[in-house]
C-alpha cells in the first residue's frame, strides 16, 4: 500500500494557525458529519470494542460502554497506552475496530492495518475513516499528518487482508477549500446540509471504509 508522504515541513507556527482555522471554518461540521456517518456504521450491541487512537472517546461519547480506547498520550477515555501500531491485544480479542481519522497520522500504516484485522474476530467489523489523498494535501487540515491514501488503493488493501468491503462514504470534495467556502456561509444548518450531499469517493475530501472480517480468506501474501 502506496501512500503519499510530507514532501516537506511548514513552520510548526504557521502550521498552529492553520490548522485552528481550517477547524474554526470547516472542521467542527466536518466532525459532526462523521459522528453522523459512525452512528449508522457502529452496530447498537457489540460485545467488545477497540477505539484506536480514541483521544477524546467518541464511541464511549457516543453511549458505548464496552470499548476499549487506546492511544499514545493519556487522558479520561483512554484505557490503554498503546500505539496503532503495536496491539498489546490476543488474536481476535475484538467485535469492532474504529480508527477514526488515524491511520494518515502513523509512520506505519501497513503494521497498524495488520494488527487491526488481527485483533478482529471473525465476522468483526472494522471502521477507518481518513483524508483521500488523493486531493487532500498531507498538511491540509492537521499538521501532524503523514501520510495520504488513495480510496481505492486502502480498500484494496483491506480486502487482501482478509476483510470484505461493505461499505465506503465519500465526505464532502477535495476539489474546493471547505475551510474558504464555509467562512461565506453564514448558516450551520445549510454548512451541514452541503456534507450530506452525496460525492464519488474519488473526489472526496474524507471518506469512510467499513470492512468486514472472513477469516477463510486470511492475508494474501501481495498485501
Amino acid at each position: 500500500m502506496q501512500g503519499t508522504q510530507a514532501a516537506g515541513q511548514v513552520s510548526s507556527d504557521q502550521s498552529l494557525l492553520l490548522w485552528k482555522d481550517w477547524f474554526r471554518q470547516f472542521g467542527d461540521y466536518l466532525h459532526g458529519r462523521r459522528l453522523e456517518i459512525l452512528r449508522q456504521l457502529v452496530p447498537r450491541q457489540f460485545s467488545s470494542g477497540l477505539d484506536v487512537g480514541c483521544a477524546a472517546g467518541i464511541l464511549k461519547m457516543m453511549g458505548f460502554s464496552e470499548v476499549v480506547g487506546i492511544d499514545i498520550k493519556a487522558g479520561p477515555s483512554v484505557t490503554v497506552l498503546a500505539s496503532a501500531e503495536y496491539l498489546p491485544f490476543r488474536d481476535e480479542s475484538f467485535q469492532l475496530v474504529f480508527a477514526g481519522e488515524v491511520i494518515e497520522h502513523l509512520g506505519r500504516p501497513m503494521t497498524a492495518l495488520i494488527e487491526w484485522v488481527r485483533v478482529l474476530r471473525d465476522r468483526g467489523r472494522m471502521i477507518i475513516s481518513t483524508p483521500n489523498g488523493l486531493l487532500v494535501n498531507v498538511h491540509s487540515g492537521n499538521p501532524e499528518h503523514k501520510r495520504m491514501f488513495a480510496p481505492d488503493d486502502l480498500c484494496a488493501t483491506i480486502q487482501r487482508l482478509g476483510l470484505d468491503v461493505t461499505y465506503t462514504r465519500g465526505i464532502f470534495t477535495g476539489l474546493v477549500s471547505g475551510r474558504r467556502l464555509f467562512r461565506w456561509i453564514p448558516f450551520a444548518s445549510l454548512k451541514m446540509a452541503l456534507l450530506r450531499l452525496p460525492v464519488p469517493l474519488m473526489l472526496s475530501y474524507d471518506f469512510f471504509i467499513k470492512g468486514e472480517k472472513d477469516v477463510k480468506k486470511g492475508i494474501n501474501s501481495r498485501a
